[in-house]
């Protein structure tokens, strides 16, 4: 199954809107008794304005969720990840020459897989969370009618924390200290 819808509108030349969205899911299975399941939900809104013929900023908000499972007589297997994300960005044109964009952007993205043994009841799980946030600066600069030079500086910060979790019972173990 698989829906995807997008809607934008422009109520005045100066400014506009739009959001999208999707959700696709697939069932299966690998073998009679191994069920795979995937499931995948984004969307994303936004806008822009437009203060003059040669000025104009955009804003964006995103996020999404996947979520996958496979169930095998062994063991079973899921993973679920998280996203959002913020851009905002303004475009100006200055002196006819040079084209100047700039903005910032954050997201973060948290997943989370977990792996249990069915003999045994072993279980882990490993989450890590990422974030993410950068700004930047871009000049486009005309020179004739042939050449366009441009300039980008950007600076980013990334950061991930992982936890790795680990859950055995001691009736699970071959003998006991």
């Amino acid at each position: 199954n698989a829906i995807t819808a997008a809607v934008g509108a422009t109520p005045s030349s100066q400014f506009g809107l739009f959001g999208f969205g999707s959700v696709n899911e697939l069932d299966g299975r690998l073998s009679a008794d191994d069920p795979l399941r995937i499931e995948t939900r984004k969307g994303e809104a936004g806008f822009h304005y437009r203060f003059g013929p040669t000025s104009v900023v955009w804003a964006k908000v995103g996020f999404g969720h996947d979520d996958n499972s496979l169930r095998e007589p062994r063991f079973d297997y899921g993973a679920a990840v998280d996203t959002h994300d913020v851009q905002l960005r303004h475009t100006v044109t200055l002196s006819g020459r040079h084209e100047l964009s700039y903005g910032a952007e954050s997201g973060d993205r948290a997943k989370v897989t977990t792996l249990t043994f069915s003999d045994s009841g072993f279980i882990q799980s490993l989450d890590v969370a990422d974030d993410s946030t950068l700004a930047y600066a871009s000049d486009r600069v005309t020179l004739g009618n042939r050449l366009l030079l441009q300039g980008d500086l950007f600076v980013q910060r990334f950061r991930r924390r992982s936890i790795l979790g680990l859950d055995i019972s001691a009736a699970d173990l071959p003998f006991v200290l």
